[in-house]
């Protein structure tokens, strides 16, 4: 029996969510055509600290493009991890020396 296959993970940096935000057209089809082949889109935390930092501390031209990229990542299907949980479930998949 074969095993399942795993989810093929793609992490954005911040300037795409900058551009989604934007609502520059390439940033989009991007993000839709690799939704469609099957890629699960993944946010690491270093971009949301550096979108929480735009928003709430710089006060700067990107100040309400940081805000609306964190209010529409859902919407936009995207999902924040975890490095921690991450990085463990990814020693899981190499073999004890």
């Amino acid at each position: 029996m074969a095993a399942p296959a795993q989810k093929k993970l793609l992490a954005l940096d911040t300037n795409l969510l900058f551009d989604l935000a934007a609502e520059k057209d390439f940033a989009h089809a991007f993000r839709e055509v690799y939704q469609e082949r099957g890629y699960s889109l993944v946010v690491p935390p270093t971009v949301i600290q550096e979108l929480t930092y735009y928003a709430l501390v710089k006060q700067c031209a990107e100040t309400p493009l940081a805000l609306k990229a964190l209010q529409q990542m859902r919407a936009w299907g995207l999902t924040p991890f975890d490095l921690k949980s991450w990085a463990t479930a990814s020693r899981s998949n190499f073999p004890k020396s």
